[in-house]
Formats: structure tokens, sequence, C-alpha cells
């Protein structure tokens, strides 16, 4: 189910930039978090389950969801930069690339936040129902 759920991932991508090279780049983040949680998995001691798949394909989707936003908001500083007739030297791209990650730090930290209360408790659980 996860690979085909990557592949859903990707076209949705290509279908939204119109850009192969845009959406492979916002997918090459998505096995970074995957392979992130099954080292968690792993080290937690837990099995792979129904509930754990499930929570990887979720883990796909905001992967690919901070990736979107991340590229976004980099071109639109880029955008900006060309658009005030600056030349595009190897440093103020550079300079660029930094403002438009700056712009993102906090609202991709909160979200993870918000993610993190809600799961831990999910995550730590016993009884039945817990992974």
């Amino acid at each position: 189910m996860v690979p085909f759920t990557l592949v859903i991932i990707f076209v949705l991508l290509y279908l939204a930039f119109r850009r192969f090279d845009e959406a492979l780049l916002i997918m090459v983040t998505v096995p970074f978090a995957l392979i992130g949680g099954f080292w968690l998995l792993w080290l937690l001691g837990y099995n792979m389950s129904i509930a754990t798949a499930v929570g990887f394909i979720a883990l796909s989707g905001v992967a690919a969801e901070f990736g979107v936003v991340m590229l976004l908001y980099l071109k639109q500083a880029l955008e900006k930069k060309q658009a005030l007739g600056e030349p595009m030297s190897v440093a103020t791209v550079k300079e660029t690339m930094m403002e438009g990650a700056v712009l993102r730090v906090r609202p991709i930290a909160m979200t993870v936040a918000v993610i993190l209360a809600g799961l831990v408790p999910i995550m730590w659980s016993t009884g039945t129902g817990a992974g």
C-alpha cells in the first residue's frame, strides 16, 4: 500500500507543478522521513502492523506537504529577488534560499509539535487497540 501511495503523491505533485524535477525534488524528502519512522519503530521495539502502515502513509503525506510548502516559499523568494533585478550569483541564491527557508521554520516547527502532541499519547498507550 505504501508504494502505491507514493506513486499517487508523485502524480499529484506533477499535476500541481507541471514540472518533473520539482515533483522529484519533493519526493526525495519522503524516503528520509520513512527511514526515520522505521528507525523509531526499531528503537521502541514496535512491530509493523496495520496501524503503523497507516501511520507511514500519513507520514509520507506530511513529508510531501512540508516539501511543497518549502519549495513554494523558496521559489517565491527567488522570484522576488529576480523582480528586483539583482544578478543571480551563487551568493545571491544562497542568501535568497536562507530568507525563504527562515520564513517557514516556525510554521513547520509548530505543525510538527501539534502532530507530536496528538500522536505521542497514542504511541505510548496500552490495551485494546494499542499498536
